[in-house]
């Protein structure tokens, strides 16, 4: 397996299938500041990180989280399905993975990721595709203390039934930069790309 070539390479703690079959062993197991290497396969997960990690897939079109069936997916904090959260004030980094949702036009209220409980994201060099309800949903009015703080790169977001990405509370932050956001659903009045709600804030260039 050939690492494609970084500037600064990256000292991987974990790896996967090697070291735990699952994205999410490696994450229980993790220590904080860890780097995980996911090698190129189809992983079907529901996962939660509530540490701070970086997660390194080896490109959206080999290394893939896919949603399991709806009726197995564990609701978060809000009541709603979800297929990758981050929590628990972890600062986490995820790049090249594509994030599958169902491969279905109703897919319920399901979310492709959640960030909450003033948790940070930086997702780069994604694509989250297939059915969704929302792709990205970061904070929530719902319960106290559950903002969210994303920055997006170089991701693909797409298939999405309501919001690509959806960001929500005063407290709350999102740059979007290099992205490209395409609605499934054209005919459906209310789908929206990128959604800024109760005062949340952020920047969005050259999408």
């Amino acid at each position: 397996y050939n690492y494609p070539p970084t500037e600064n390479p990256v000292s991987v703690d974990i790896v996967v299938p090697i070291d735990f079959e699952t994205i999410q062993e490696a994450i229980n197991a993790a220590n904080e500041g860890d780097v995980i290497k996911v090698l190129p396969s189809t992983y079907i997960e529901q996962i939660t990180i509530n540490k701070t990690l970086t997660i390194i897939g080896s490109d959206a079109e080999s290394t893939i989280i896919e949603a399991p069936p709806l009726e197995e997916l564990k609701p978060n904090i809000i009541g709603l399905p979800y297929i990758v959260e981050v929590n628990n004030g972890a600062e986490v980094t995820i790049k090249g993975f594509a994030i599958n949702g169902i491969e279905d036009t109703n897919c319920d209220g399901l979310l492709g990721i959640s960030v909450f409980g003033d948790a940070t994201l930086k997702l780069d060099s994604a694509v989250i595709k297939d059915c969704t309800f929302r792709s990205v949903f970061v904070g929530t009015l719902f319960v106290p203390g559950q903002s969210g703080h994303a920055t997006i790169t170089n991701t693909v977001i797409t298939d999405y039934q309501n919001t690509g990405v959806f960001i929500v509370g005063p407290n709350s932050t999102l740059k979007m930069s290099y992205n490209k956001v395409v609605g499934s659903a054209p005919e459906v009045v209310g789908i929206i790309g990128i959604q800024f709600a109760a005062n949340a804030t952020g920047t969005i260039t050259n999408n």
